[in-house]
């Protein structure tokens, strides 16, 4: 089940814990519950615990819409190899994995003046939260080793380093 929820600002949660939802058929006019566990910290201070939850995207950064993170997630699948036939895959057959294809993703903004997507991303024992990657549209496996990847650590370190010199220059 590919369960996306999103945040009035355009942000997407990902959380490390999983989801529960309550939905009691007996009482359908009942308020439904979902609970989140182990959402990164910064979204609890940078969007719930704020007055004024703080912007989540600059320009030239741009939200996505539930489809288009669908899009973005299915393509870097098929450019690091994730959706290569299930038979080849049983008997250990194909091409040798690319290096991102251990990690989990989740797409969270796109920069519009190319086509580059910011990920959440998870994979065991990693320190990095999130990346940013260039996809390439080509709609298959790579055959070198693109798509690449540029890791930070949270979304400050992503912010202060990539999307305000990203604004700056969009602004210039």
């Amino acid at each position: 089940m590919r369960l996306n929820v999103q945040l009035e600002n355009g942000y997407f949660l990902y959380p490390l814990g999983g989801y529960s939802i309550e939905d009691r058929p007996e009482q359908p006019e009942a308020t439904k519950k979902i609970e989140f566990a182990g959402l990164h910290k910064h979204v609890i201070e940078d969007y719930f615990l704020q007055e004024t939850p703080r912007t989540f995207v600059e320009e030239p950064w741009d939200k996505i819409s539930i489809a288009q993170k669908l899009a973005f997630e299915d393509e870097l699948n098929k450019e690091i190899g994730l959706t290569s036939t299930p038979l080849l895959k049983l008997f250990g057959k194909g091409k040798p994995k690319h290096y991102l294809s251990e990690f989990e993703f989740s797409a969270l903004c796109k920069c519009s003046n190319n086509d580059d997507v910011l990920f959440a991303v998870r994979k065991p024992k990693f320190e990095h939260q999130f990346a940013v990657i260039h996809l390439t549209w080509k709609g298959k496996k790579e055959e070198s080793s693109f798509p690449e990847a540029e890791f930070y650590n949270d979304f400050d370190e992503f912010k202060y380093l990539r999307m305000y010199p990203d604004k700056a220059e969009w602004e210039y």
